[in-house]
């Protein structure tokens, strides 16, 4: 979404910084699947305390749940 293809690594680097209290656990793959490894887990019970359910094959239906900015290239 950013722009800058490749660069997923970096988000990953930044979230795994952050200051508590940040939202990490809204961070997914663009396909729909956890972004984090070690706390998926933890990443789904908090997705699915806010309502966000899970497709049969565990990933978020990412036409639905996706974060639109409105930012054009």
């Amino acid at each position: 979404m950013i722009g800058s293809p490749g660069n997923a690594r970096i988000v990953g680097w930044a979230m795994r910084k952050c200051p508590s209290g940040l939202p990490w656990h809204r961070v997914i793959r663009s396909d729909g699947s956890l972004a984090s490894k070690e706390f998926s887990e933890l990443q789904r019970v908090m997705l699915e305390s806010e309502g966000i359910p899970f497709q049969p094959d565990g990933t978020i239906a990412m036409k639905s749940y996706q974060w639109n900015s409105g930012f054009q290239d």
